[in-house]
């Protein structure tokens, strides 16, 4: 669980959305000296065990800080404090992350809960307290009891019902086809671990399959790269888009995931490597998966749903994301700019010159988005890019430990990046669209962030003359500054509300002719 989940930045993003909801709950106050506390946190916490999520303290139902939290509460919410409150309620695995953080002068403490790798946590001692009834008389009210199962539903949390147990137990099995995934891969190889990779690299063409654990996928392609030995790689994602849509309408599992992931982690490897040609083939892959969904107006194919099109698109646009700020940090500005231009559908009749613009509205319109999203939000984007560069350690091999989640705008070189590539992707987005076409062509995700985490890479844009070629070929100096303001100001305007402003980046005002 990453440092990054309960900064102060996340904290405003959080507070930011207004509203609660599945992953997302606010609370006025809390004072977990007191026992009735206590108790309802855990109940809370057990919940968000399920798929994961944010409570924060000492804000209102619309994310406004309250004031009402004192600062002795600083001391009872650290994490380890916290934790070994939590502990005789429930067992391990409890991973929890805490932070208090001043917001306009007031006490606000964020508390991150991960997901439970189960996906649901049993309560293990019965959580109760003191009450006065109706008539005037103490008496214990029961939260919960040993064997007690409970689920976010929506802004709640509630005990399981026999309904939930797909969705709660999805995580787990996933985790176990994974764990049969490598099992696979040791069986295929009839070496020790540390060989897998060379022996599944010198397989025959054909054989190379993403039904493999995600370590000896990476260590695979990373020794057929080495060796130049590329064929099985091509084959491997030339078949990628076919198996997607055949594994979304038979499987019934996360499969279709597993293998977008095996395709990212293929593109990651290229890119680091610096082979543009499978970089090129492994976008390719995606963009064929992704408009293998869409009509020629990029709207949902009549054998495909609304939502079901989306969840696809938006799958693939979070991968892209990450794929994206792995490119900013390796400088592969061909690359990003071919990652921001991928049209949506096949003949170009869509509305939209990129996909990213078109595979947001879409996961917006159709609600696909995280519950606590309330249409298109700033960050949703960015959130989910973090999280496929978390789960593939390839899109995130420079890169040293997280930061300190204590440092308000602490370094991070994941998030950063992530942001850079969307701020150049809308440029590259809205100059391709033309002076006819240039209205909604990007959503600046980047603005659920603070706003110096673009300043460098806009002002090397601006400064640049070969990062801006690649980036933006033919295109004038001064349109490239006009674009670079006009995203600031709707950055600004829709960023705002965290008072991040975007106005005020130091950018160059003017730059030297015929640069």
């Amino acid at each position: 669980m990453s440092g990054r989940e309960v900064t102060e930045e996340t904290l405003r993003a959080l507070l930011d959305q207004q509203a609660e909801g599945e992953a997302l709950d606010y609370k006025r106050t809390c004072d977990l000296a007191l026992l009735q506390d206590e108790v309802e946190m855990a109940k809370d916490i057990a919940a968000f065990q399920a798929f994961g999520g944010h409570l924060v303290y000492g804000a209102d139902g619309q994310g406004r800080p309250t004031g009402e939290l004192e600062d002795r509460q600083i001391t009872l919410f650290d994490e380890a404090n916290l934790s070994s409150k939590m502990r005789k309620y429930m067992a391990e695995p409890l991973a929890l992350k805490s932070a208090a953080h001043r917001i306009d002068g007031a006490l606000v403490i964020v508390v991150h809960v991960a997901p439970h790798p189960d996906g649901f946590t049993i309560m293990r001692a019965q959580g109760q307290y003191p009450v006065t009834n109706s008539r005037g008389k103490q008496e214990n009210k029961c939260v919960f009891r040993p064997g007690d199962v409970f689920i976010r539903r929506g802004t709640q949390s509630d005990k399981w019902q026999p309904q939930d147990r797909e969705r709660l137990l999805a995580r787990r099995d996933a985790r176990r086809r994974e764990e049969q995934r490598a099992e696979f891969a040791r069986t295929l190889a009839e070496i020790q671990d540390a060989q897998q990779g060379s022996r599944l690299a010198a397989a025959p063409a054909m054989t190379l399959t993403w039904n493999v654990d995600a370590d000896s996928f990476e260590s695979a392609a990373l020794e057929m790269i080495r060796h130049n030995d590329v064929l099985p790689l091509s084959l491997f994602l030339r078949r990628s888009p076919a198996d997607v849509f055949r594994l979304r309408q038979s499987d019934g599992t996360d499969s279709d995931q597993v293998l977008l992931d095996r395709v990212t982690q293929l593109c990651a490897a290229a890119v680091i490597t610096g082979h543009d040609g499978l970089t090129r083939q492994g976008i390719q892959a995606l963009a064929r998966t992704y408009q293998s969904a869409a009509d020629l107006y990029g709207h949902p194919r009549a054998c495909i749903t609304g939502p079901d099109a989306a969840t696809l698109w938006w799958s693939i646009i979070a991968r892209t994301e990450a794929i994206g700020g792995l490119a900013v940090r390796e400088e592969r500005w061909e690359t990003v700019r071919t990652l921001a231009l991928q049209r949506p559908a096949v003949g170009g009749r869509a509305r939209y010159v990129s996909w990213l613009r078109h595979g947001l509205t879409h996961a917006a319109r159709d609600g696909v988005l995280p519950n606590e999203e309330r249409g298109e939000r700033p960050g949703a984007l960015i959130r989910a890019a973090l999280d496929v560069t978390d789960r593939l350690e390839i899109l995130r091999i420079d890169q040293p430990a997280l930061p300190d989640p204590g440092q308000t705008g602490a370094p991070d070189g994941v998030l950063d990046s992530l942001c850079q590539f969307d701020a150049l992707a809308a440029a590259i987005s809205d100059i391709a669209a033309g002076e006819d076409n240039r209205t909604s062509q990007f959503y600046p995700n980047f603005a659920g962030y603070y706003a110096p985490r673009i300043e460098p890479v806009l002002q090397r844009l601006l400064t640049d003359p070969a990062m801006r070629h690649a980036l933006l070929p033919d295109t004038e100096l001064a349109t490239v500054h006009e674009t670079v303001n006009d995203i600031c100001r709707l950055a600004h305007r829709l960023g705002f509300g965290t008072g991040w402003d975007f106005e005020d980046l130091q950018l160059p005002e003017t730059a030297p002719p015929n640069t």
